[in-house]
């Protein structure tokens, strides 16, 4: 359950990084798809 941090935690990454470069909307579309990519990498199997 703690894996369902990446998400938001990679949206805000995306956000600052979208911030940085006035792309606030791409950063966080970034951002989030990274967070799905790291959650599903680090998913436990059951």
């Amino acid at each position: 359950m703690k894996n369902r941090l990446f998400i938001p935690a990679g949206a805000l990454i995306g956000l600052g990084i979208g911030m940085l470069y006035s792309q606030e909307a791409a950063g966080v579309l970034i951002g989030l798809g990274m967070g799905f990519l790291i959650e599903a990498l680090f998913e436990k199997k059951a």
